[in-house]
Parts: C-alpha cells; sequence; structure tokens
C-alpha cells in the first residue's frame, strides 16, 4: 500500500471531535447532516461539479446543529433562510479558493466509506441509507435515535459495513481493492 493512503476505517476512527473549516468550528459530519445535506442537494455531499457559496453556507449552517436543534431548520419558519443568510454574510469576503477547499476536505472526509461490489440483477434500496445506520446505530430504540442521528457518518458507515460482513455481505471491497479503487485513473490507459 502507498504511504499516504489509509482504509475508509481507520480513517474513520480517527476523524477528529471538531474541525476548523475556513473557520468556523465543526463536529464531524454526522448522519443527520449528511442526510440534511443530500436532501437538499448539496453540491459537497452530493459530488456535484461546481459548488457555489450557497453550497458552502448551507453546508456550515447545517453542520453547525445537531439532529434536535439542526429539525428547527426545517420545521420553523424562516430559520434555514435566516441561519444562511447569516452565514452568506460572513463568508461574503472570504477567499474563495480556500473556503471551497476546506469544505471540500471536510465533506469528502467526513463521508468517506468502504466502496462495494456492484452485483448483477442487484437493485437500489427503498429506505434511505440514513435509517439503516439509525436502525442499527439505535437497535430500533426511539429514545436513542437521538444519538444515532449524531453519530460522526463515517463511524456509522464502518459499523454498519462490519455489522453487514458479519450478516454475510460480500460486496465490501478489500483494503487492496479500495486502495485500487480510488487510485485508479480512468485517463491512464498504460
Amino acid at each position: 500500500m502507498r504511504s499516504d493512503w489509509i482504509t475508509p476505517g481507520w480513517q474513520a476512527a480517527i476523524l477528529p471531535d471538531l474541525w476548523d473549516v475556513a473557520g468556523f468550528i465543526l463536529p464531524p459530519l454526522s448522519v443527520w447532516h449528511v442526510y440534511a445535506l443530500r436532501s437538499i442537494g448539496n453540491g459537497y455531499v452530493c459530488g456535484a461539479p461546481g459548488c457555489d457559496r450557497d453550497d458552502a453556507a448551507s453546508l456550515l449552517v447545517i453542520a453547525g446543529r445537531d439532529y434536535r436543534d439542526g429539525k428547527s431548520l426545517w420545521t420553523h419558519q424562516g430559520t434555514r433562510e435566516r441561519a444562511t443568510l447569516a452565514i452568506r454574510r460572513k463568508i461574503s469576503g472570504m477567499d474563495w479558493v480556500a473556503l471551497d477547499r476546506a469544505c471540500y476536505d471536510y465533506a469528502q472526509t467526513c463521508t468517506r466509506t468502504a466502496d462495494r461490489w456492484k452485483r448483477q440483477g442487484s437493485k437500489p434500496g427503498a429506505v434511505p441509507e440514513a435509517w439503516h445506520l439509525v436502525s442499527l446505530l439505535s437497535g430500533g430504540d426511539i429514545t436513542k435515535s437521538d444519538a444515532a442521528w449524531n453519530t460522526p457518518y463515517a463511524v456509522a458507515s464502518a459499523l454498519y459495513d462490519a455489522w453487514a460482513e458479519r450478516s454475510g455481505d460480500d460486496t465490501i471491497m478489500t483494503a487492496k481493492s479500495q486502495e485500487l479503487a480510488d487510485n485508479w485513473n480512468p485517463e491512464d490507459n498504460t
């Protein structure tokens, strides 16, 4: 293995408790954060090219709140708009390249998970991934669901992968295959 490459599982194990994302101190992206950001199509989490200041602002607004507080962004009229506007004001004078890079690195590091092999005839799941993670982490106990939603996404995914592999899932890539997939360049045919 290359000395500068680590497995997604090890990366999840060593996530810092807090991140400095262009001057904003944030926790690692949680199951809740990733689900909320995917639901609004945030480019940093959905992998869209050409993220803009709106993507950066929504990432910073949502990542700055835990599950309980974050729900108010949708349930209280105008809360998300006001919070996003306040963040947009703070980031308006920042160097865009540095802000974009910080947001990109934060999102990519916090959402990195092991790849799976594709199977013939497999179908996409109907239940969003976040609910599977919360179900596993809470053991179906509603009193534990807030803690499950607030679990760092990469950690929750690693725990889910361990559970899936113990349950017979053989689609999770080995570390060697993951490294090859991470470093594969389709432009390099040599």
